[in-house]
């Protein structure tokens, strides 16, 4: 199976409600499956720093009648791109951006800094193997790197899951 972003959302905890960041939001896929779990009291910030992607999913949201979702363009690798408050989200989601990005570092230091006491990190990445498809295998992160990456950075690991047979998914938990 191919990365499918609903099944992804069905592995997490997500409830109406929820405030959640969808870092890197590409086509859309996992805002539009997380806008209907957080439901109407909940929202979702789709970050991109591409206008189009951010279009896209605009026009997206207005044919399926979704209005929780707010559209912000950053660069996420710069610090406190989001313009979003400290501590002020209960999800972060990180799905197949970081092996585009240079300074995954900040990447990880706004998602730490937008998360309230114990928010969670949806990350999910192209596993580190050749294939057919995806990113070159040098630009690719392992799930011992991935861990890694996060825990320096004040996120504990939580669990892995599945997440389609060309990527992995894991979820880390901000303590503080």
């Amino acid at each position: 199976m191919f990365l499918n972003p609903q099944k992804v959302m069905e592995n997490t905890q997500i409830l109406p409600g929820t405030k959640l960041a969808d870092f890197g939001v590409g086509n859309g896929d996992f805002a539009m499956a997380a806008s209907k779990m957080v439901g109407k009291n909940g929202i979702v910030y789709a970050i991109d720093i591409k206008k189009e992607a951010l279009e896209v999913l605009k026009g997206k949201a207005m044919l399926s009648g979704a209005r929780n979702l707010d559209f912000i363009r950053a660069d996420l690798e710069n610090p406190i791109s989001t313009t979003l408050k400290e501590q002020s989200v209960d999800y972060v989601i990180i799905a197949s951006v970081l092996f585009q990005i240079a300074s995954k570092e900040n990447v990880v230091r706004e998602a730490y800094r937008i998360l309230k006491p114990e928010g969670k990190v949806i990350f999910i990445e192209w596993l580190k193997q050749k294939t057919l498809i995806g990113p070159p295998f040098n630009a690719r992160m392992s799930k011992e790197d991935a861990k890694s990456l996060f825990e320096i950075r004040g996120f504990l690991f939580d669990r892995e899951f599945y997440a389609g047979d060309y990527h992995y998914g894991m979820i880390f938990k901000a303590i503080s």
